[in-house]
């Protein structure tokens, strides 16, 4: 009878551990994003979080979805009803975005996605270009600029579809 080790090889088992969040890459291009979309294209979005993940032991991405050609002011885009939907089933248990403001733009219903909805049903959010992972023990430290940053976001659109609107308006 061959004899067994009493020493086990724990490096397999780690990395499986390791490997236990099952992302989502959610981008969003609007038609309102104007001058940024080179850097805000669904490729180049798609290309940072795989950069990102690549850096990461404890992530894979599973899923891509994308909303080209939504207003971040709602939730009513198609991938992201879906995303949530997988989110919901248990697919996926953590989201990434290039940054808060491809995630959404709304102030008030961001707010509660990240501070809410997300963290009550168990996903991992994490915003590359903000420095922002809710996993993070420190997230509440970097989260005290999120309520600043979708503010903003949210003061951007409205400035947009003002500047939008008196063009309309001086061309009749």
């Amino acid at each position: 009878m061959a004899r067994k080790s009493r020493y086990q090889n724990s490096a397999q088992p780690a990395q499986q551990e390791l490997r236990r969040y099952q992302a989502a890459q959610y981008g969003r291009l609007s038609d309102e994003d104007g001058d940024d979309i080179a850097q805000n294209s669904i490729g180049h979005q798609q290309k940072i979080a795989d950069h990102f993940v690549t850096r990461q032991d404890d992530i894979e991405i599973v899923e891509y979805y994308f909303d080209n050609g939504y207003s971040g002011m709602n939730y009513n885009r198609p991938d992201f009803q879906r995303m949530m939907e997988d989110a919901g089933k248990g697919k996926i248990n953590c989201i990434i975005v290039k940054d808060i403001s491809r995630f959404g733009r709304d102030f008030i219903s961001t707010s509660e996605y990240v501070e809410q909805i997300l963290p009550n049903m168990g996903i991992r959010l994490v915003c590359i270009n903000d420095n922002y992972d809710s996993k993070n023990e420190y997230a509440d430290a970097n989260a005290l600029m999120m309520p600043l940053k979708m503010v903003m976001n949210d003061s951007y659109v409205r400035d947009i579809s003002q500047k939008i609107r008196s063009g309309i308006t001086a061309k009749m």
